[in-house]
């Protein structure tokens, strides 16, 4: 063979090679980012079928359809009314629906994703991880290390570490200015619109609070080593309220909603300070699922502690993943029939999209 021919023949083989990479249709909507060369490896060689990577695929896929039919389309509902100004969502409902947004988004963005991970396996093709239950993180920084993990990852290679070598002679401040750069980017990723670029400056600000006190927390907690229980405990719950906080500014559409969300989630905690009958007040809003409705409330509660539990056998290497590996056939199915009762009969089917796809 002459090398022209030969040249040729590689020329081919790089542009099928780049088409397939483009073209690969489960991951175009919204990814997981998957890098070509972590594609590319995989397709060198023929792929051969495979029960076991299949089985894997449709178990992904059903989580996915769980996550975003029962779950994020139920909060959805709610969430939407509430930022249309519905007056039934004043008060504690209002405070609930608030914690509902970031839930909201997380399962239908991960839901996607499972889907197009799962749709992916069944092509023997296996996607990087894109959540990894970020939720339970313990600083802001932790977080992004946890949510759309191949976003942040390919953003910290080709944008946040180049840039920081770069301005490494500026010490500290060029650290600083690396992290704004990148959260920014983040940030205006979704859309140029001034919620979108406060969400962004929201995370570059905590990240940089937390890089500063970094020091200081860590003497701290070697001085007080009971310090570390309480922040294992508490972290979490208060990175909870602080991101989903930031998720209201992401979904807010104006900064009077955003002032009429916090105005309800103000008057509400003074309501709760100044009750008489505190008890009174906390069991009639379980008596009325706060305000919901108890059977929707219920359904809702029930949704959640069925994806944390889909959380705790599908994160790859973890004991949850390796006891539900080993668990009887008849359990797993068991498993796999409730979720699609959940599917089938709390699954919304009107109007659904999936909110990262217009990203």
């Amino acid at each position: 063979m002459s090398k022209s021919t030969l040249k040729r023949s590689r020329l081919k083989k790089s542009v099928v090679s780049l088409a397939n990479y483009a073209a690969f249709f489960p991951q175009i909507v919204s990814g997981p980012i998957q890098r070509a060369s972590d594609f590319l490896s995989q397709t060198k060689c023929k792929i051969k079928a495979d029960p076991d990577c299949f089985i894997a695929g449709l178990r992904l896929i059903i989580f996915g359809l769980f996550k975003k039919l029962v779950v994020a389309d139920t909060l959805d509902s709610h969430v939407t009314q509430y930022f249309g100004g519905s007056l039934y969502y004043s008060g504690m409902a209002g405070v609930i629906t608030t914690y509902f947004i970031p839930l909201q988004i997380y399962a239908d963005f991960s839901g996607l994703t499972d889907m197009a991970r799962g749709i992916a396996r069944l092509f023997g093709i296996h996607s990087p991880i894109n959540f990894k239950q970020p939720f339970y993180s313990s600083s802001i920084p932790e977080f992004w290390r946890r949510w759309h993990v191949s976003l942040t990852s390919w953003l910290t290679d080709y944008l946040f570490l180049p840039l920081s070598v770069n301005l490494r002679s500026w010490g500290n401040l060029g650290l600083y200015a690396s992290v704004c750069a990148n959260m920014v980017i983040i940030g205006l990723w979704h859309g140029l619109t001034w919620n979108f670029l406060a969400f962004g400056v929201f995370h570059a600000l905590l990240i940089c609070a937390s890089i500063l006190t970094k020091n200081a927390r860590t003497l701290m907690l070697k001085k007080l080593p009971i310090l570390k229980t309480f922040r294992n405990i508490f972290a979490p719950i208060w990175i909870f309220h602080i991101v989903a906080f930031s998720f209201v500014i992401f979904r807010v559409e104006s900064v009077d909603i955003l002032l009429k969300i916090w105005n309800n989630l103000k008057q509400t905690a003074v309501s709760y300070s100044q009750a008489v009958d505190l008890i009174y007040v906390v069991t009639a809003n379980l008596e009325s699922g706060f305000g919901l409705n108890i059977m929707e409330f219920s359904k809702i509660l029930a949704s959640l502690l069925l994806m944390e539990t889909i959380h705790a056998v599908q994160n790859e290497g973890t004991m949850g993943e390796k006891w539900f590996n080993a668990a009887p056939t008849a359990a797993r199915w068991v498993f796999y029939g409730v979720l699609g009762i959940f599917i089938i009969f709390f699954g919304n089917y009107g109007d659904s999209r999936f909110v990262y796809s217009f990203f």
